[in-house]
């Protein structure tokens, strides 16, 4: 056939010699465009992803003002039912220098095995990896961080909305043998609204007013006369004798004789009159000089506090036991100076009373006469009265405190300052905290008794990752800030938030 067609050829002219030879490379090249516009649409494909994995930016706040400092986290979540398990993941993320200055960017753990971080102008990319043989990430619906960038509002920044957004986005599913396929959307952008500078509001200033001593007085006996003896005379009379007539025998007639008694005899005798004192006690006898002795007996009354307040991000609310470090706010001016609190003993001024606590079914916890929880050994529960009242031994009325807050896996917060108990239960005392939750972050550690250090840090964080997909009771205890039964990147990137949004106040 090939010798027909070079023979064909010879017939030809040569400008249809020109037009065969064309047809012919045309007809070879066609196989050639589509593998090459093939491959092309494999390369867009993945470059699109599959979409099932929602790939977002959380800004923390919707709202900030001129210099404010943040950090925005980057998360994906899986918007599908079947199993996604990732190994990586990737985002490139724009940012407006007109509104907004990067600071720094960094891969989270456990996404941090082999990172890869530029800022190059506005374009900040992030490559965050596990580490070769690190246990691939299960996603569920809840969002797993594995980014973040830190950012700070210009000064001279513009009111009003701002975008981040996504130039580019990779979430890298794993276990699928000879493959490494793209499961992310494009990215979910974000606005963020620049405001006006919240007016401070001023603190208020405590002034002391001196208190003169009181005085008791010392009581000086009154000194008693010694009695006064009169004496008594008593009269003692001799009988009168009686004249008797004796007849003389034939003698002449007799005339009674009166014979005198004698002069009666006074006999004095002494009988002890005792005189009382004028204008005194009847009952008062003079035992000499006496010290004076005061006694003060008190009225014996408690300080009461009553509360509710909430913890972030839990799925369930099982019973707590809180601890509450009151401080007396002047302390400080004792003699000799005052101890400072440690996260584990409280200082001069400053009481801890461990509180049990239940949840409603708002997720709201209050004080409990009763709980399911043990209390950790060396611990002694506060006492709860049936009415949900806490009692404050050895708090004094009228005096300024400062209370925190704190649960077995979170933050320590400040609720409340200035507060000047009153005695029993007024409803001053009864006080609504939800509004202002503890979040999770500072873990008991196992490698130091299960004590918390009062932080979040990078040790509460490799606590987590340490115990990644566990659910037995022990990892729980420590690691399951949500409460849901597991540990797993929802957990963590509880902690990261509280990390890069929350200070702490303990």
């Amino acid at each position: 056939m090939s010798k027909s067609f070079f023979q064909l050829l010879k017939t030809l002219t040569p400008k249809q010699k020109a037009g065969a030879l064309l047809g012919v490379l045309f007809l070879l090249l066609i196989p050639s465009v589509y593998i090459v516009q093939q491959g092309g649409n494999d390369i867009r494909n993945r470059a699109a992803g599959s979409g099932e994995v929602d790939i977002g930016i959380d800004t923390g706040s919707p709202t900030y003002s001129a210099g404010n400092q943040f950090t925005i986290q980057i998360a994906m979540r899986k918007i599908v039912s079947r199993t996604i398990v990732v190994s990586g993941a990737q985002a490139v993320v724009d940012v407006p220098l007109s509104v907004f200055s990067i600071s720094s960017a960094t891969c989270i753990a456990p996404f941090n095995g082999t990172p890869f971080v530029s800022i190059t102008g506005p374009r900040v990319t992030l490559f965050c990896a596990l580490s070769p043989g690190a246990p691939v990430v299960d996603l569920s619906s809840s969002p797993t961080i594995f980014g973040s960038i830190s950012l700070s509002v210009n000064p001279d920044a513009a009111l009003g909305t701002s975008q981040l957004t996504f130039a580019g986005t990779r979430a890298t599913e794993a276990n699928i043998q000879g493959q490494s396929p793209d499961v992310s959307t494009a990215g979910t952008n974000a606005t963020i609204t620049i405001v006006d500078a919240p007016v401070a509001t001023p603190t208020p200033t405590i002034t002391l007013t001196p208190v003169p001593p009181t005085v008791t007085p010392t009581r000086t006996p009154t000194p008693i006369p010694s009695p006064t003896r009169t004496p008594t005379p008593t009269a003692t009379w001799t009988p009168t004798p009686t004249a008797t007539l004796t007849p003389i025998p034939n003698g002449p007639s007799l005339t009674p004789t009166l014979t005198p008694s004698p002069t009666p005899t006074t006999v004095i005798s002494v009988i002890p009159t005792v005189t009382p004192p004028f204008n005194t006690d009847d009952y008062l006898i003079s035992i000499g000089t006496k010290d004076s002795l005061t006694i003060n007996i008190g009225a014996g009354e408690f300080m009461y506090i009553n509360f509710k307040t909430k913890l972030a991000h839990v799925e369930n609310t099982p019973d707590l036991i809180l601890r509450m470090r009151v401080k007396d706010e002047l302390a400080f001016t004792q003699n000799p100076p005052s101890t400072t609190d440690t996260c584990q003993t409280p200082g001069t001024g400053s009481r801890d009373f461990y509180i049990p606590v239940k949840a409603d079914e708002s997720g709201a916890y209050s004080p409990s006469s009763s709980t399911s929880v043990t209390a950790p050994s060396g611990i002694t529960l506060a006492t709860v009265e049936l009415d949900g009242w806490v009692r404050l031994p050895g708090l004094n009325k009228d005096k300024f405190y400062t209370i925190t807050l704190k649960g077995p896996k979170t933050r320590g917060t400040k609720m409340i300052e200035h507060l000047k108990l009153e005695g029993d239960k007024p409803a001053s005392q009864d006080f609504d905290w939800t509004g202002n939750p503890l979040f999770p972050g500072d873990l008991p550690d196992p490698n130091n008794t299960n004590r918390q250090d009062c932080t979040v840090n990078s040790i509460d964080l490799s606590l987590m990752v340490d115990r990644q997909g566990n659910t037995d009771g022990a990892a729980l205890d420590i690691a399951d800030v949500t409460y849901d039964g597991v540990v797993n990147g929802n957990d963590i990137s509880k902690v990261v938030n509280t990390l890069s949004t929350k200070p702490d106040d303990d």
